[in-house]
């Protein structure tokens, strides 16, 4: 099976240090200042006694809440309140609305009304944030793929990223010898200086030119 190369889209521009990539997943890719990427993931434990997300609130002049549940990546733009306890403040599953307001509605209503928050809780307690959503980039198609792995080659990235020689290897699909990259989160950032050989088992191997790309690949499944 061999690499393919696209034309419809060969190209995406660096949107910021935290953004999403939706193609065949969503990717949450955080490049830089992770101290200000939210990651409102959902989870419950089988058990349903452990749960975290996020929320958006507003209160309006009776301090009345209003709430829904909202996911993917954030950037904060501000810290606004944050509780924080060594115990449980509840065992029950906080991702249903009426038991996070049972919870957690008492110390909510001290906030300012007419602004919407985010809130990112589990058992434990909250933060509560302004911020934004990330900015979701939506390509047409990869520059190139090989299998499940899709490359996207970015424009007007910024000279100040940092880049580290480091083993290439995601998913099965590598290079010979050290490659400048840059984790990021669901992603990796390569930088290509001359040419880069990327090659996986049952595929033909593909070159990357001069430039920095994107990598994602979606998650396996869990064989278990």
């Amino acid at each position: 099976m061999s690499g393919q190369q696209t034309e419809q889209n060969p190209t995406i521009t660096y949107p910021g240090p935290i953004f999403q990539l939706r193609s065949s997943w969503i990717y949450k890719i955080i490049v830089d200042d992770p101290e200000y990427a939210i990651d409102c993931k959902q989870y419950v434990s089988h058990s349903g006694f452990t749960s975290e997300g996020c929320y958006q609130i507003e209160l309006n002049k009776y301090r009345q809440i209003k709430l829904r549940q909202v996911r993917g990546l954030w950037i904060e733009i501000n810290k606004k309140m944050e509780v924080d306890a060594d115990f449980k403040f509840t065992r029950e599953n906080l991702v249903l609305p009426h038991v996070f307001m049972r919870t957690y509605e008492d110390f909510l209503q001290y906030l300012t009304p007419y602004k919407k928050y985010l809130v990112k809780y589990n058992n434990y307690g909250f933060t509560v944030y302004i911020a934004k959503k990330a900015p979701m980039v939506k390509p047409k198609a990869p520059t190139l793929t090989q299998g499940k792995l899709e490359i996207y080659k970015m424009e007007e990235v910024p000279p100040t990223i940092e880049f580290v020689p480091w083993q290439l290897n995601f998913y099965g699909h590598y290079a010979v010898g050290d490659v400048n990259l840059k984790f990021a989160k669901d992603g990796i950032l390569v930088k290509v200086d001359d040419e880069l050989t990327i090659r996986s088992l049952g595929y033909n191997p593909i070159s990357l030119g001069p430039g920095v790309y994107l990598l994602v690949h979606p998650p396996e499944k869990d064989k278990g």
